[in-house]
């Protein structure tokens, strides 16, 4: 493959991505910025971000040090930016990258443990393509196997051997994209995911097709698993519950103004769905029935997360708002003034967000339900970068 070509392969996904990433043309600009798309992690007392610039940062979470920061040592002609989820396999913190690498690191000391010359070749591409993009989730499940959803409408299973390489299992091909993490469904042994193409799949460990449900418009978020249903919101602005062993109907939501992006939250028999109409659903998960709306001013496009009886979410525009789940009641609010792209990741009474200007912010939950800024730290790619030494001023 030539350098020509190579360059417009980059062009046609940094376009995919571009167009997945919101509200179309706006956010381009406040991405290129900083960082702000990949979901942070939280494992013991560090939690992990990959940012814009393909790298992988670890942090503590009580001081906001920095312990490490690695590479996804991707060429100069590939595109960086970490779309997905940091997560957690074999005691090492992976990630996925949009040239389509798994990369593993130390926890530790964030050293490359897994051979990028040993499993590329086993892990989605030869050494001359670039892609497929990992912008969705991978998912870890049976305790050695994971999922890797792609942006060719593959969803790749792999098993992890002893010998810390990743064996190819078996692949599922949608009709389009993949943005989201599929979701393992242990009682019945299938794996569910939604696809760019408007169906959601179900299939078996060997990529076998139990059953799909057709959708008029594209998922792009991940199902939620309740009992014997899944849940889960498309892009028609409808939202669905379906049977988990047939994949026929259960009800069907479709009476707000916006996409369902985010993937919702369960708790207790209600969904929580945001959209980008500006509004939280809470809808009752037996029934499809609304519970109650919350109204805001901004699209959403992060998934809420819950802690105790509050119900934390912070719109595209960077409004914090934390609302008592049941009433709706609103208990505090922080405006950061900064765009955020990435969901709330939740850890005992604290959330980690980061946002769009190249940050980490930190918040404890407070008991009545003020967020109260633990820290926010810049964290710019360029070691040398004075922006990483200023001090910012907390808005909370």
């Amino acid at each position: 493959m030539n350098k020509l070509q190579i360059l417009k392969n980059i062009k046609s996904y940094i376009l995919i991505s571009f167009i997945v990433s919101l509200c179309m043309v706006s956010c381009v600009g406040d991405r290129m910025k900083g960082s702000g798309w990949a979901t942070p992690f939280v494992e013991g007392n560090n939690v992990y971000i990959g940012t814009i610039e393909g790298e992988l940062i670890s942090i503590d979470i009580m001081t906001a040090k920095e312990n490490w920061r690695a590479s996804s040592l991707d060429s100069e002609f590939l595109p960086k930016s970490i779309y997905s989820k940091p997560f957690l396999f074999d005691g090492k913190i992976f990630i996925g990258t949009p040239a389509g690498k798994l990369l593993g690191f130390n926890m530790n000391s964030g050293l490359d443990e897994v051979s990028l010359q040993d499993i590329e070749q086993r892990v989605l591409l030869a050494e001359e393509q670039i892609g497929p993009v990992i912008v969705g989730n991978i998912l870890s499940f049976m305790d050695n196997y994971i999922a890797i959803p792609s942006s060719d409408g593959q969803l790749s299973l792999f098993q992890y051997e002893q010998n810390e390489m990743f064996e190819p299992i078996c692949s599922f091909k949608s009709n389009d994209s993949l943005w989201a993490k599929p979701v393992w469904d242990k009682d019945n042994q299938q794996l569910i995911f939604g696809s760019m193409d408007g169906n959601l799949y179900s299939i078996n460990k060997d990529c076998d097709l139990n059953w799909k449900f057709v959708t008029s418009s594209s998922i792009v978020s991940s199902p939620v698993l309740d009992g014997d249903k899944i849940i889960f919101g498309t892009l028609n602005r409808s939202f669905y519950s379906v049977d988990l062993l047939n994949g026929l109907l259960n009800w069907h939501f479709n009476d707000s103004k916006g996409w369902f992006w985010a993937e919702p939250v369960l708790d207790s028999g209600i969904i929580y769905a945001s959209n980008l109409d500006g509004n939280i659903y809470a809808i009752r998960s037996n029934s499809g029935q609304i519970m109650w709306i919350y109204k805001t001013e901004n699209p959403i496009i992060s998934s809420p997360v819950i802690i105790d009886d509050f119900l934390i979410f912070i719109s595209k525009q960077g409004e914090l708002q934390v609302i008592h789940k049941d009433t709706k009641r609103k208990l505090g609010s922080c405006n950061i003034n900064q765009k955020v792209y990435s969901s709330i990741e939740s850890y005992e009474n604290k959330i980690f967000i980061q946002v769009s200007d190249g940050s980490l912010r930190a918040y404890t939950i407070k008991k009545n339900g003020n967020p109260d800024e633990l820290w926010n730290r810049p964290f710019f790619t360029g070691e040398n970068d004075k922006r990483n030494n200023e001090d910012w001023d907390p808005v909370c």
